[in-house]
């Protein structure tokens, strides 16, 4: 089990994605954030969850994944995680799940 912060509640069950700059991601899709630029937060609008390796509760990312309704973990260890495995986030537990 992998844990982290939620900064954003809900639960979500996908494919792990690691951000590509030019990418539009889907509901179907938990995008790991590691780096990403200002110009890319529509392409994240659309993404099911949100896995950040660092920030806080006043990181960009965190402050997206609220105002978009998207549910968003930060200070996530992802060396487990693959491109493609297939998760279940649950961020009010603050638990990410591979299946």
């Amino acid at each position: 089990m992998i844990t982290g912060t939620c900064v954003s509640p809900g639960e979500v069950k996908g494919r792990v994605r690691f951000f590509k700059e030019g990418v539009v991601y889907t509901n179907a899709d938990i995008v790991i954030l590691e780096s990403w630029l200002a110009q890319d937060i529509l392409a994240l609008k659309g993404a099911g969850a949100l896995l950040s390796t660092k920030g806080s509760l006043t990181a960009h990312a965190s402050i997206l994944s609220r105002e978009f309704g998207i549910p968003a973990l930060v200070k996530v260890d992802v060396s487990s995680l693959q491109e493609g495995d297939e998760v279940f986030v649950d961020t009010a537990e603050e638990l990410v799940e591979k299946k």
